[in-house]
């Protein structure tokens, strides 16, 4: 398990982004090189060593379970991080109107924003789709994220800040809205 966000004692509070192997009974700090809050974190489904950091100031990964990070290659932003199960080279970080998109497993990085709008809040990969979650709504690519279309139509906040998808089928998507409950599509 891996957890991320502010620690505090009190007086002093520090950004820090800590690991259990126990499932939770203890936990060491694993914060190392990342220089601000992890704002997502993403684990190779393939290889739960390799691990990625979305933060303000970049993606960072690991590749021996967080013991060193590594920044990426470029300036990339990320609030929310999500990583295509069929490839877990390809990842995709959202920020502000904004997907980046790595495929060398976070390497190197493309921007895309055609069609995109608000703050990111989650990120979605499955079946060849790309979901983007947000304060504008839930915007859809159907090619790896070079270009966005709205897919909030029926949906009556705006505000998207979960996004999932129905293991029964690929088809049936769900979003939490932040005021006004769950939503599905199918």
């Amino acid at each position: 398990l891996y957890l991320g966000g502010y620690y505090g004692d009190g007086y002093n509070y520090f950004e820090k982004l800590f690991k259990s192997t126990d499932s939770g009974d203890s936990w060491q700090d694993v914060t190392g090189s990342i220089p601000t809050i992890p704002q997502s974190i993403i684990i190779d489904p393939n290889n739960p060593d390799k691990v990625y950091v979305g933060t303000l100031w970049g993606v960072y990964r690991s590749s021996n379970g967080g013991q060193t990070w590594t920044g990426n290659a470029g300036r990339v932003y990320a609030y929310a991080l999500g990583m295509a199960p069929s490839d877990s080279n390809t990842i995709y970080a959202g920020y502000d109107k904004r997907c980046y998109k790595s495929t060398d497993g976070g390497v190197n990085w493309a921007i895309h924003t055609a069609g995109l709008c608000g703050i990111c809040q989650d990120i979605l990969a499955y079946s060849g789709r790309v979901y983007y979650g947000s304060y504008a709504g839930l915007y859809k690519s159907q090619d790896g994220g070079a270009t966005w279309k709205a897919s909030h139509a029926g949906i009556k906040n705006n505000v998207i800040t979960a996004i999932a998808v129905a293991r029964s089928s690929p088809n049936v998507i769900y979003a939490e809205g932040s005021q006004n409950g769950l939503f599905k599509s199918t």
